[in-house]
């Protein structure tokens, strides 16, 4: 059989059959590629401020959510504003259970210091679509099947470049050309190829999101992965002293990487606990996110350790940049738009397939029918003949 036959073949039913997920995954992605500002939007009153002012000191925050909220439990995160013009979130949680998910947000005026409101954690709509495409709402189970999807949807964007690229080799009005008569195909292959690379991008990270395990050992034969601080402790003075309060620990964070963005803080809960400082140093690929970690002892004010994007190895840097890549994040506003439109191709891909499918199944049976009705003994038409109709 010949290779493009075979290429054919490969993509005609990887389509059809994996490609219908693939839809749907895209599908879902677009619309949680700006689930941030659309959360924001939806729930302004908590989210957003009108008031323009000094920010109150995060200790005053704390003290203020505690103080005003009917939220169960205790302060045990900090999320600093987003925007200019947004709210801190605190994380209530009782220290004494372990699941997270009993966890509610809390959401306090940054220069009121006013108590807002609250939600459980990840409830509502934007959430349910967060889970519908990362787990399909079926935990592991659900992320290994959209693995395996990741994985026949490379298979199945490699053949469609394959079999595309005989065609832009003739010119670009021939790879990229849309023809009335020939609409559906001429959508297809040029819908397809020029998205291309933002779809083979959001596949490969895709599997590592996924599939870890199968990218992590590929990655660390050749860089070494620095792995986290495991069990930072406090030292607790004898005798036991104060502990320093939330906005110092941030000092100490913005003192040890300069020029980096408070994004939240973890509090200390036990005794030997040490304050947790997420910031987004300069130079990380992403926005919405930060990979940096200060850890300050809680009595003294120290650094106990760090997590350092300007240390990074090369196999770090790869495992922290596949969210960013995934959803455009990592090419700024713009990049999150161009991945949003992405997102909707996969679905015009797999419309365009099924159609051109169906029309030459119907034409395949129409010419066998009009032969066996001339010659009953006579074999069936080729499907070379039946493509070319």
């Amino acid at each position: 059989m010949p290779l493009r036959k075979v290429w054919l073949n490969v993509h005609r039913w990887l389509g059809l059959t994996v490609g219908l997920l693939f839809a749907f995954s895209g599908l879902t992605g677009s619309l949680i590629v700006f689930n941030l500002t659309l959360d924001e939007s939806l729930n302004a009153s908590l989210k957003l401020t009108r008031n323009h002012g000094t920010q109150t000191p995060v200790t005053d925050i704390v003290a203020a959510a505690e103080r005003r909220a009917p939220a169960p439990g205790r302060v045990v995160n900090v999320f600093y504003p987003r925007v200019a013009n947004g709210t801190f979130t605190l994380h209530f949680r009782d220290p004494e259970k372990s699941n997270k998910s009993e966890t509610t947000e809390v959401f306090v005026d940054p220069v009121t210091a006013e108590f807002l409101g609250q939600r459980i954690k990840d409830s509502g709509v934007l959430a349910w679509i967060y889970r519908l495409h990362s787990t399909l709402l079926a935990g592991d189970s659900g992320k290994m099947l959209l693995g395996g999807t990741a994985l026949a949807a490379l298979v199945s964007l490699t053949s469609g470049l394959m079999l595309w690229w005989p065609l832009i080799r003739k010119g670009f009005r021939i790879g990229f050309g849309i023809r009335q008569r020939t609409l559906l195909f001429d959508l297809h292959k040029s819908l397809g190829a020029s998205f291309s690379v933002v779809l083979l991008l959001v596949v490969v990270t895709g599997i590592y999101l996924t599939l870890p395990g199968l990218i992590k050992p590929l990655v660390t034969t050749i860089s070494a992965e620095t792995k986290l601080p495991a069990k930072v402790k406090s030292k607790i003075p004898k005798p036991r002293g104060p502990s320093i309060n939330p906005d110092a620990a941030a000092s100490t964070a913005l003192a040890e990487m300069p020029g980096c963005r408070l994004m939240s803080i973890e509090l200390p809960i036990k005794p030997d606990d040490a304050y947790r400082v997420f910031v987004r140093q300069p130079g990380e690929v992403g926005q919405l996110r930060g990979v940096g970690r200060v850890w300050v002892d809680q009595y003294s004010g120290k650094v106990v350790a760090t997590r350092d994007w300007r240390k990074f190895t090369f196999a770090d840097t790869v495992f922290r940049i596949q969210l960013a890549l995934h959803s455009g994040d990592a090419f700024g506003p713009a990049g999150r738009w161009i991945f949003f439109v992405g997102g909707l191709v996969p679905t015009v891909l797999y419309a365009t397939g099924f159609l051109l499918w169906r029309r030459r199944s119907r034409q395949r049976k129409s010419s066998i029918q009009v032969t066996d009705s001339r010659h009953p003994n006579s074999e069936p038409v080729p499907d070379q003949l039946i493509a070319a109709t």
